[in-house]
């Protein structure tokens, strides 16, 4: 069975720097009173000072994208538990959840949204 390639034109889609556009697309895409992450910081922040931060904040996913590092504090996830029903003394009455850095999703995102572009590409079709 042959094998599907990553085209030069897919590869650079997947390897350029995000456009401000991708980041804002993710940001209308996103719920504005979703819980924040372990750093504090909503959607609904971030939207609400947009024109003040997104300058810092389209750098700060663009050199994790360009260097391959996650900022350290982006690595960070609390995770708690959600109870599903009133019994609480068993541990499987509760959902784990976890909380992410909001800049970490984001940036999670946008390269979801580049490879659900490329990837059907991929897909051997038999």
């Amino acid at each position: 069975m042959p094998l599907n390639c990553l085209s030069d034109e897919n590869s650079w889609i997947l390897n350029r720097e995000f456009s401000m556009e991708e980041v804002e697309l993710v940001l209308k895409q996103t719920g504005g009173n979703i819980t924040h992450g372990i750093d504090g910081i909503s959607y609904s922040f971030i939207k609400a000072y947009w024109d003040i931060i997104k300058i810092a904040f389209w750098n700060a996913i663009n050199h994790f994208l360009c260097f391959g590092k996650l900022n350290e504090v982006w690595k960070d996830t609390l995770i708690i538990l959600i109870p599903k029903v009133s019994n609480l003394m068993s541990p499987s009455n509760y959902r784990p959840t976890s909380l992410c850095n909001s800049t970490y999703k984001v940036a999670a995102k946008v390269i979801l949204n580049k490879l659900v572009s490329i990837i059907p590409k991929l897909i051997y079709e038999e």
